[in-house]
């Protein structure tokens, strides 16, 4: 027991920046390039080039996956288009309100002028019938 202990003490002490072996990081680096080639080929190929060599179930299959991506495409698509349309709703219920507050401020404000446009609209009045009757005689 104690000689495991030593040994699992032993590798704790070792630093963790070891570095692999050349053989596995030159196999990771080659498996990460042909990977990298293979998701090239297919956004190639998702942009309609490069199809020439395709077999016609690799055409249906590439079909389908270009079909399904727009699908899911349309589908974002109408779910933003549908929810600007309900901010869009909204921003109109708040305009409308809104502008009622403002309609009945300025209701308010007409009724509070009306006395006091009553007795200077008399006096406008009278000073236009004397107006028109110096213009009469003259």
């Amino acid at each position: 027991m104690e000689h495991i202990l030593s040994r699992y003490g032993a590798e704790q002490q070792q630093p963790n920046n070891a570095q692999p072996p050349p053989q596995v990081v030159e196999l990771d680096t080659a498996i990460l390039e042909e990977e990298m080639a293979k998701l090239r080929s297919a956004y190639v190929r998702m942009t309609g080039k490069e199809l020439d060599g395709l077999q016609i179930k690799e055409l249906q299959d590439l079909e389908n996956q270009i079909s399904e991506a727009i699908l899911a495409v349309k589908t974002k698509k109408e779910q933003l288009l549908s929810e600007q349309l309900e901010k869009s709703k909204l921003q109109e219920q708040i305009a409308r309100a809104e502008i009622e507050d403002l309609r009945k401020q300025l209701k308010e404000i007409k009724n509070q002028r009306k006395p006091e446009l009553g007795s200077s609209s008399s006096d406008h009045g009278s000073r236009y019938r004397s107006l028109r009757m110096r213009a009469s005689n003259s």
